[in-house]
């Protein structure tokens, strides 16, 4: 069958993660343009109408200082220099909009909820990050004044926001890697991320969620941790750069995978050739699959399925079935007057079920 008949499929093979984006630098300012127009007395019968604002020309809530301080410094060339343009359209809609005081700082220091958030960021390489990657604020420096204050706010929000992304399968897109890999991450939006982790009660578990909840994820985070000589009963390093590459790189794709998966999915497990039906977490049809060779490589997606069609009749690409069917059937050539029509080279039929629709789909691991 061909490879795009099925639902998904993922082939081992190492790569290389490139985490450097820049972001469009939007233009600081614009000229305001007034034209003098004469004034026209009003008719003496009408009353004066009351202007009305659209949503976006409403007054801004008013804010303390250092919000007052923060909304000056999000337009600074400086600080939006190599930050995500999503990242800082989230936060100026959500400063521009916050009426209290900010969320992680105050005169004295750092909050509680920012505090937590900043340990477990630190901690990133446990989950298959670079903590290195995220630019944090000392958890115990005391920013003296309001400038002060709102760079440290800004710094630990536009982190979060990183951290989120990265957690999501956001440091690299798929296709960058490989054309075969039609993935798409599932990123949240950095404005929900920080309204969010403002109301969460603990944003370290907050963050932690972010993270993909599927058992294989968490398997091999506990693989890597043990590989890294940490975990519960672990004194040293267990594995080799090696394996714990191999261990990063397996997660990162699972963070590209659908967060859910479905009741019911199909999937295609390139490496092991074998196609399962799982519902309800379990196994309930797997069969043989055939998938290309490297120079006709079976790619690789996610997708939703909406007819399945069994006996499936296909038929070879020219250039695959002269080099792979061709000689089979010259080998067989005794048997070559007895073989009906699409047996031939051109073309065989398959027992496989070839679905192209199911509720989920998704692709597969090694």
């Amino acid at each position: 069958m061909r490879g795009r008949s099925f639902v998904a499929v993922l082939v081992v093979s190492a790569w290389a993660l490139v985490c450097a984006t820049l972001s469009a630098l939007p233009a600081l300012a614009q000229d305001a343009i007034t034209t003098e127009q004469p004034a026209v007395p009003p008719a003496p019968s009408a009353s004066p109408a009351t202007p009305t604002l659209a949503a976006d020309q409403q007054p801004q809530p008013a804010a303390d200082s250092t919000v007052a301080s923060i909304r000056l410094k999000l337009a600074e060339f400086g600080l939006r220099k190599g930050v995500a343009a999503d990242d800082l359209a989230a936060l100026e809609a959500f400063y521009g909009q916050l009426a209290g005081p900010p969320i992680f700082v105050t005169v004295t220091g750092f909050t509680a909820k920012a505090q937590g958030a900043i340990f477990e960021i630190e901690k990133a390489d446990d989950w298959g990050l670079s903590a290195a990657a995220f630019d944090l604020p000392p958890s115990g420096g005391l920013p003296a004044t309001t400038e002060a204050q709102a760079t440290a706010e800004i710094k630990l929000a536009l982190a979060i926001l990183k951290y989120a992304r990265h957690a999501r399968g956001g440091r690299i897109e798929p296709a960058e890697v490989s054309d075969l890999l039609d993935q798409a991450p599932p990123l949240r939006d950095p404005k929900t991320v920080l309204t969010e982790i403002a109301a969460a009660a603990a944003p370290d578990a907050y963050l932690r969620s972010l993270h993909p909840k599927h058992e294989q994820f968490e398997r091999l985070r506990q693989a890597l941790l043990k590989a890294r000589g940490k975990g519960e009963g672990v004194t040293k390093q267990a594995g080799s750069e090696r394996d714990i590459q191999r261990l990063l790189i397996n997660m990162e794709r699972w963070r590209w995978m659908p967060e859910d998966l479905g009741t019911l999915y199909v999937w295609n497990n390139v490496p092991e050739y074998i196609l399962r039906v799982v519902k309800n977490g379990a196994a309930i049809h797997s069969d043989k699959i055939v998938v290309g060779k490297l120079a006709y490589a079976t790619p690789i997606f996610s997708a939703n399925m909406h007819t399945i069609v069994f006996n499936p009749e296909w038929t070879s690409r020219r250039p695959s079935s002269g080099r792979t069917c061709c000689p089979i059937s010259a080998a067989a050539a005794g048997l070559a007057e007895a073989a009906p029509r699409s047996s031939a080279s051109m073309g065989c039929r398959s027992n496989l079920m070839a679905a192209s629709s199911i509720p989920a789909a998704s692709t597969g691991t090694a």
